[in-house]
């Protein structure tokens, strides 16, 4: 039987792909391949166009350069244990990752399969880690056909006990505006009914309102990136008085240019001093090549070393 251990002290980490969280030349090690460095990459389709454009070329590099290892038998063996690898590397005791609910139909397989292999890998690699699935959803993708994907995750479950340690939330993801939260609530009901944690990737490229309007309408215990609320002091009001965790990925935002981190105050200073809680993570390794160390090490110019044990605090297993 596959089962979680107690954590040991150490990050707790909330936002995390969980193929894409090892590092580069790992993947490239495990694969024997060499693969492009995102922050290199150049979309090869200069016709690709979204509101949210470099999200659009996130998106072409796991088309254009990631997918094909998803066809390998080893595919999820090898990125599971990279992911591990990494999080293991920087500390992590806990990790609260996103698994895609359409891996099962894209990969051919079941989804008790997914689930014994991705268990045994986190036994075989490492143990001491406390991993907790979140599964994710695409707002690019049809939310009636994702929600008998979700009903085919819970009943698996339902009939094996043993991966009940693993299932922990769910999660939403991709562009912003594809689809109205609204067409998600189905899934959310149903993920609240069974106890699991609600989650959604907002507020990375989208405004401080959509934040609200998401959190709102799909009851949001936390919200996967959320830097534009730091725009709005009414937002952030907002987030406090509810108690909605931030989960932050400022190199995650850095790379990617989703916001401007340049201003003064800093948008983590209005968060902090606005009393919203907030965590750092990783989000895609894979992609951002910064641990959350790393990222809490960038941001101690900006903070008091009493404030920087607080944000540490929040970032650790202490904190819930």
């Amino acid at each position: 039987m596959f089962t979680s251990p107690t954590p040991r002290p150490g990050w707790y980490e909330r936002h995390h792909h969980l193929f894409l969280g090892g590092a580069l030349r790992t993947v490239e090690e495990f694969f024997g391949v060499n693969m492009v460095n995102f922050r290199t990459y150049q979309v090869p389709d200069a016709k690709i166009q979204t509101p949210e454009q470099a999200l659009g070329r996130l998106n072409s590099w796991i088309r254009e350069i990631y997918r094909p290892l998803l066809f390998r038998p080893d595919f999820i063996s090898q990125t599971v244990r990279a992911s591990l690898l990494q999080a293991q590397a920087d500390g992590v005791s806990v990790l609260e990752t996103s698994l895609g609910v359409i891996f099962p139909t894209l990969l051919h397989r079941s989804t008790s399969d997914i689930l014994a292999e991705i268990a045994r890998t986190h036994m075989e690699t490492a143990p001491e880690i406390a991993l907790k699935l979140d599964l994710g959803f695409s707002r690019s993708d049809s939310a009636t056909q994702q929600e008998r994907y979700l009903e085919d995750f819970l009943e698996t479950v339902a009939t094996h006990s043993e991966f009940v340690p693993y299932l922990s939330g769910v999660d939403l993801f991709d562009v912003e505006d594809a689809q109205p939260p609204e067409n998600f609530v189905p899934i959310y009901r149903k993920a609240a009914e069974v106890g699991l944690k609600l989650k959604a990737h907002v507020g990375e490229f989208g405004s401080a309102e959509t934040i609200r309007h998401t959190v709102e309408t799909l009851d949001l215990a936390e919200v996967q990136h959320g830097i534009h609320a730091a725009d709005s002091p009414e937002i952030l009001r907002f987030l406090s008085e509810r108690g909605t965790i931030l989960n932050l990925s400022p190199a995650s935002n850095m790379i990617l240019r989703s916001y401007d981190y340049e201003q003064d105050p800093h948008p983590i200073r209005k968060i902090f001093d606005s009393g919203v809680r907030f965590t750092i993570s990783t989000d895609d390794y894979t992609l951002f090549h910064s641990s959350i160390s790393a990222q809490l090490d960038a941001l101690t110019p900006i903070f008091s070393e009493s404030e920087m044990e607080v944000i540490r605090h929040t970032c650790s297993i202490h904190f819930s």
